[in-house]
């Protein structure tokens, strides 16, 4: 199992008092609260990384109950995994494709590096205000290669929350016109 896997895995089986502290962690700056170093330190490599666990763990704190079987070993190589583009896009469908939504999400995409965690806990919030699951494992892989030039992560939840966004509109339609 990938490295970023078995950590998401590992943050399930987290008690309440770790949660906490985790969600606690987002008050500082991606691995600086030193209460939470015994449980991301473990599983960093490489220095490069350090933000984007510390990050995730916190996310993850922030709405444990969302990742349903999502993030999790279970069929994880077979199974598609889930970007948050597309999972915002359930947000943004939910909300009677809400315009703060889309602005919300294209300023989460226009995010650097120094920008990202306050706006992805405010997206995380919204979704957990929703009940809609994270894809957390597919979210740390993502978070990993945030800040690539070619900005792939963005391009690629973009597409997917476009997607996810017409197709949405395309059932509603033809739901509307059945009836």
């Amino acid at each position: 199992m990938e490295r970023h896997l078995q950590f998401v895995a590992f943050l399930r089986r987290l008690d309440r008092k770790a949660l906490a502290e985790l969600r606690r962690s987002l008050a500082f700056d991606p691995g600086t609260y030193p209460r939470v170093f015994p449980y991301v330190e473990p599983f960093i490599s490489r220095e490069s990384e350090r933000r984007s666990f510390y990050l995730l763990a916190g996310l993850f704190a922030l709405h444990p109950d969302g990742g349903g079987s999502l993030g999790t070993d279970s069929g994880s190589a077979t199974r598609k995994r889930t970007s948050l583009g597309e999972v915002v896009a359930q947000l943004y469908a939910q909300r009677d494709r809400s315009r703060s939504i889309e602005q919300r999400f294209i300023t989460l995409l226009d995010a650097d590096q120094d920008q990202l965690p306050h706006r992805l806990r405010q997206m995380i919030s919204l979704l957990k205000a929703e009940q809609i699951p994270v894809d957390w494992g597919q979210l740390l892989g993502d978070l990993l290669y945030w800040a690539s030039e070619r900005r792939t992560v963005q391009q690629r939840w973009a597409r997917d929350f476009y997607r996810v966004s017409e197709s949405a509109i395309d059932n509603a339609t033809e739901k509307e016109g059945g009836s």
